[in-house]
Parts: structure tokens; C-alpha cells; sequence
């Protein structure tokens, strides 16, 4: 059968467009699938290769979180990250106290792939960071509903060695450098 997804992308954040995040001296790639739904965000950074996706291409696409998730965990067991949100007002903030209100009997605390896809295919699930190793050898970061997995840390060779043909599971790998404010600037809850 012929996969949806037809490619993956990857390019690194050169230093000076670096989110303020992002700890001093790291090198930052970013890793996304082709085609995505269609997204201003994207689109804002130069990506064009748009579709509409499905259940064929969300299961690609966990498929493709799960093998990255297993090859940064060669770098040591990951360790989710919790990190402050920032505060939100008007219409958002109302929308976060009903919803809190709502899941208070629930909580959310699916596994760490659950909680990575979550995080890339819908906006309204907060973003996800995980360390992996002691020091962390690297982290990755996603959210704001994008399909882009975020990946950063100290001594991070961009691209890792064998990470994205592993990763591809033999689709093609394209290097392509964006204009990455508009994704670095969504919010990352």
C-alpha cells in the first residue's frame, strides 16, 4: 500500500533565529513529515507541500513520533519536563478555567507517545518536552497542534547520525531550511 506520507523534512535553527528557550550553546533541528495539513504557520515559514491528512496518515505519523522517541531514547530514558505556562487572558483564559473546572475528575496523563501526538495534531493539548540522558544529552519539544518535532541539546550533530534514515523508515529526507519564527513563536504550553 502506498504511504501517505510521502517524505520527511528536517532543518536546523541557526543561532540567531533561536527561541529564548532555547539553553546557550545547543544547536536546534527541527523534523516534520510531508505532506501536513494545510497550516498558516507553515505556510508563514515557507512550507508548501499541504494535504489533507487522515487515519492512514496519523498512523504514519505515530509510527514515525514512536521511532524517534526510541532512537533519542538510545541517548538515556526520557524524563517529561514539566514547565510553566504561561498566562493566558480574555476568551483563552475563560476557555482554560472552564476546561479545568470540566477535567478536574480527569486527568490527562497518557504515555509519552500518546502525549507527543496529542501535542503535534492539536492545539488545544499542552506542549510536551522531554529529556533524555542524565545531563540531557538532548531534548525534544513539540506542541501547538504542529506535526514538528523540535530537537536540541549540547553536543547535538545536526543531522544525528542515522536518527532521520531511521526515522524515514525509507522515505525520502529533504533538508530544508525555513523561516522558523512563525513555528518557534506558537505557543509551546
Amino acid at each position: 500500500m502506498e504511504r501517505v506520507i510521502d517524505g520527511i523534512f528536517w532543518g536546523e535553527v541557526p543561532p540567531a533565529a533561536a527561541p529564548a528557550w532555547l539553553p546557550p550553546g545547543h544547536r536546534m533541528m527541527a523534523v516534520w513529515p510531508s505532506p501536513v495539513n494545510a497550516d498558516v504557520c507553515f505556510r508563514e515559514a515557507g512550507f508548501d507541500r499541504f494535504a489533507d491528512t487522515d487515519d492512514r496518515w496519523d498512523d504514519e505519523w505515530k509510527q514515525i513520533v514512536a521511532r524517534v522517541l526510541a532512537v533519542l531514547g538510545r541517548s538515556g530514558a526520557p524524563r517529561l519536563r514539566v514547565e510553566p505556562t504561561p498566562p493566558r487572558t480574555g476568551i483563552a483564559a475563560t476557555w482554560d478555567r472552564v476546561r479545568t473546572a470540566i477535567s478536574r475528575a480527569a486527568v490527562y496523563d497518557p504515555p509519552l507517545l500518546q502525549r507527543v501526538l496529542d501535542a503535534t495534531l492539536d492545539d488545544r493539548f499542552p506542549g510536551v518536552v522531554v529529556d533524555f540522558g542524565d545531563s540531557p544529552t538532548v531534548t525534544l519539544r513539540a506542541g501547538s497542534g504542529h506535526p514538528l518535532l523540535w530537537m536540541y541539546g549540547p553536543a547535538l550533530i545536526v543531522p544525528p547520525a542515522g536518527l532521520l534514515e531511521e526515522v524515514a523508515d525509507g522515505r525520502p529526507v529533504t533538508h530544508l531550511d525555513l523561516e522558523w519564527a512563525p513555528l518557534l513563536h506558537a505557543p509551546h504550553g
